[in-house]
């Protein structure tokens, strides 16, 4: 079986008129990175000013 491998593309963040920044795990995001799969589910990483990478699945269970 051949393993498949994540395609994506990496986007600056920029904060749209009236928003301010937006912010994963107490950092600012620089750099949102989607990828997908052939077959698989899509994928959005969230890029911090530090270079953390941040899943946004790890966001959206603790969103209210």
């Amino acid at each position: 079986m051949v393993a498949r491998r994540a395609r994506g593309a990496i986007f600056p963040l920029v904060a749209s008129a009236g928003e301010g920044p937006v912010y994963a795990e107490g950092e600012e995001v620089k750099w949102v990175h989607v990828a997908s799969t052939l077959g698989g589910p899509s994928t959005l990483t969230y890029i911090t000013a530090t270079g953390k990478e941040v899943p946004a699945t790890a966001l959206a269970s603790r969103a209210p």
